[in-house]
C-alpha cells in the first residue's frame, strides 16, 4: 500500500469553487507514471487495494475495472453546456492525484448575469431625465452641458451619470470637442 494513506495531513481534499471543483487525492498513479501522459483510453487499471476493490465489487459498488476516468469525460461530452476547453483535467506527479472537474452551467449563469447587469444599466439610462436628455440633444446637437442642466433642472453629477449610461450603452456619442462639438443619436428609443 502506498505510504501516502499513512501520513497525517494527507487526506483527500474537495475545493469548491464558482467555476469548478478541484478533487486532491495524496498518492500518485500506482505504477508511478503520471496521468497527462497517457490517454485516458489507454490506461491500465491497476487497483491501489485489491482487497477493498474485490469486497465493492461483490457488494455491486464497484462497475468494470478501470471505467471510470472514460464515463467522466464522456459524461462531460454529452452534457448540454459542455465545449471542449471545459474538458475535465486530470494531474498526478509522485505524491498526488488532482482532478479538476468545470462547472458547466458556470458561463450560462455568469452570461445571465451580465445580461441581467446590462439590462438594468439601459433601464437606468432610460428613465425620464435619460428619455429628456435624449430629446434635448435631438432638438439641439450642441446643447452643453449646462444648458442640460439648466433646462432640466438635473445636477451636474446626474447629467454627468445619465450621459455616461447612455454613451455606454450604444444610444449616444459625443462627436468633437466639448466646446464645439455635437451630439449624435445612435439608437431611436
Amino acid at each position: 500500500m502506498n505510504g501516502f494513506y499513512l501520513v497525517n495531513g494527507s487526506e483527500v481534499h474537495i475545493d469548491m469553487y464558482d467555476d469548478r471543483l478541484t478533487i486532491y487525492s495524496p498518492g500518485g498513479m500506482p505504477d508511478g507514471t503520471q496521468i497527462q501522459e497517457w490517454n485516458i483510453d489507454d490506461i491500465p487499471s491497476t487497483r491501489r487495494n485489491p482487497i477493498l476493490a474485490d469486497i465493492f465489487g461483490r457488494l455491486g459498488y464497484m462497475e468494470r475495472q478501470g471505467s471510470g476516468l472514460g464515463k467522466i469525460i464522456g459524461a462531460y461530452e454529452n452534457a448540454a453546456n459542455y465545449e471542449p476547453d471545459l474538458t475535465p483535467k486530470f494531474f498526478s506527479n509522485r505524491v498526488c492525484f488532482i482532478v479538476t472537474l468545470w462547472n458547466l452551467n458556470f458561463k450560462a449563469s455568469r452570461d445571465e448575469a451580465l445580461n441581467e447587469a446590462l439590462n438594468e444599466a439601459i433601464n437606468e439610462a432610460l428613465k425620464p431625465e435619460a428619455l429628456d436628455l435624449i430629446a434635448l440633444m435631438k432638438s439641439d446637437p450642441t446643447v452643453t452641458q449646462a444648458t442640460m442642466i439648466q433646462t432640466l433642472g438635473l445636477s451636474r453629477s446626474k447629467v454627468q451619470r445619465v450621459i455616461k449610461a447612455l454613451t455606454d450603452d450604444g444610444y449616444i456619442k459625443r462627436e468633437g470637442s466639448k466646446k464645439t462639438g455635437r451630439w449624435v443619436i445612435l439608437k431611436e428609443v
